[in-house]
């Protein structure tokens, strides 16, 4: 792994998720929707800290997209895609504004001071590690934010109980 290998640690991406799903269920209205949609064996070695506040900042986004929608629906998906680690938050707010899709992140945050910097932090976080940040929107509605990760990310093979960062 390049970047930043601060706090780096065998972390159980499920785990990750179901913990921050549980967090923001909680911190979000009732009838805002998530869905977890995990692959297998997604025992890993990142930044805990960073993974875990790059993932909260894209939640936290599409939950604030979907604030006027009756039944807003976030998914955060987490799998391998072959040698590579795909994790998704797609929601079905009203999707990412244009001029951030055609101009990227940084053209859109100067031209717009203070917005976006939660994205601009997830992008730091991922570039930093190899990694790329994918903002799409979906056709049928709403926006698909992909972190890509390198393979050497992944650990095959889920660590013994209590192994940490060395």
């Amino acid at each position: 792994l390049g970047g930043e290998l601060l706090g780096v640690a065998f972390l159980d991406l499920a785990d990750l998720a179901h913990s921050l799903v549980n967090l923001l269920d909680y911190q979000t209205r009732e009838d805002l929707g998530f869905r977890i949609r995990l692959g297998p064996n997604l025992a890993c070695r990142l930044p805990q800290r960073g993974l875990t506040r790059s993932l909260y900042h894209l939640l936290r986004n599409a939950a604030e997209a979907c604030a006027g929608r009756d039944s807003g629906e976030i998914v955060l998906d987490c799998r391998l895609d072959g040698p590579q680690l795909r994790i998704q938050v797609i929601d079905n707010g009203p999707g990412l504004p244009p001029d951030l899709l055609a101009g990227g992140l940084r053209t859109y945050a100067a031209a717009r001071p203070g917005r976006a910097l939660g994205l601009c932090s997830v992008e730091r976080f991922v570039n930093g590690l190899g990694g790329r940040l994918l903002l799409t929107n979906r056709r049928s509605g709403g926006a698909r934010v992909t972190i890509v990760l390198p393979a050497d990310c992944h650990v095959p093979v889920a660590p013994a109980a209590g192994a940490t960062s060395g």
